[in-house]
């Protein structure tokens, strides 16, 4: 998870442990990035305001290194342009996190755990 509001990545951390999973929480794209070079990851949730990278810069920096990894992004843009931009960058799902329940950020993460 790449998430740079820390009361969020905490309460997205404790309920995806409950769930089983193991979570590898970074506070910002730089260290997000590092993470991928060095551990083995099946999902990316990712922000996209963030200090120091971005989550756009992310997503680009993966398709440049041609990380295959499913990127769901989560943030409080909501406009159709962001949406449309992380799309085209890769990105297999789009969460506006101020109208999203955790509960239902959980069921997108499990369905895309799923497939």
């Amino acid at each position: 998870m790449i998430e740079d509001e820390k009361s969020m990545a905490k309460a997205l951390e404790i309920k995806l442990s409950r769930l089983g999973y193991t979570v590898t929480v970074a506070h910002n794209g730089q260290l997000g990035l590092a993470a991928l070079d060095t551990t083995d990851i099946d999902l990316v949730l990712c922000d996209l305001i963030m200090p120091k990278v971005g989550g756009f810069e992310v997503l680009e920096e993966m398709h440049r290194r041609k990380i295959q990894v499913p990127v769901i992004v989560m943030t409080n843009l909501s406009q159709a342009e962001e949406e449309a931009r992380a799309r085209s960058l890769g990105a297999m799902d789009f969460i506006v996190k101020s109208n999203t329940p955790i509960t239902t950020i959980m069921d997108v993460v499990n369905n895309a755990l799923a497939d």
